[in-house]
């Protein structure tokens, strides 16, 4: 039996109730994966069109299969969480990705690990390193926390700690 991959999976919501729906997306994916690690809860800016707030949070987990299996398995979840894809960068009810996997890079025509805003995203790379503070690029090595500080995190607030997932 292969190990199970490490990796962590950024969580975000901005319409109806945004922390139950995040709260029910994390049980999900305890469902079929084990949570090692919960981070803080954000309240940010949202990237694109005008639209409300976002929360945002990572949780880092170990799962069996491979990351287009856990994808599938993620996009599933937002669906049964009224998930509407209408337009990029929309407004949404749950959005689930897979930010970065110990010592894995992934391309596919479906995805990119580690995810290809992770770097240039606070609402991303702050929960991210909530989870796992010492992760690296696994292409260049480098820290990602060593990059925190180029960033403009002003749109983002810490509202509450890992309690949020209460799992």
């Amino acid at each position: 039996m292969s190990k199970p991959a490490d990796c962590v999976i950024g969580m975000g919501a901005n319409l109806g109730a945004r922390l139950q729906s995040m709260r029910q997306g994390a049980a999900q994916i305890a469902s079929f994966c084990e949570v090692s690690a919960v981070s803080a809860l954000y309240e940010t800016f949202p990237v694109g069109p005008s639209q409300p707030l976002f929360l945002n949070a990572a949780l880092r987990i170990q799962c069996e299969g491979d990351p287009e299996v856990l994808l599938s398995r993620l996009l599933a979840i937002e669906r049964s969480l009224g998930r509407i894809r209408a337009q990029p960068w929309g407004p949404r009810t749950l959005d689930l990705d897979i930010l970065w996997i110990l010592d894995t890079s992934h391309r596919s025509s479906s995805l990119v690990v580690p995810h290809p805003q992770l770097t240039e995203r606070c609402f991303a790379i702050l929960p991210l390193l909530d989870v796992a503070p010492t992760a690296v690029d696994p292409a260049t090595g480098t820290a990602y926390a060593s990059l925190v500080s180029r960033l403009d995190c002003s749109g983002v607030s810490r509202v509450d700690g890992p309690s949020w997932a209460a799992l």
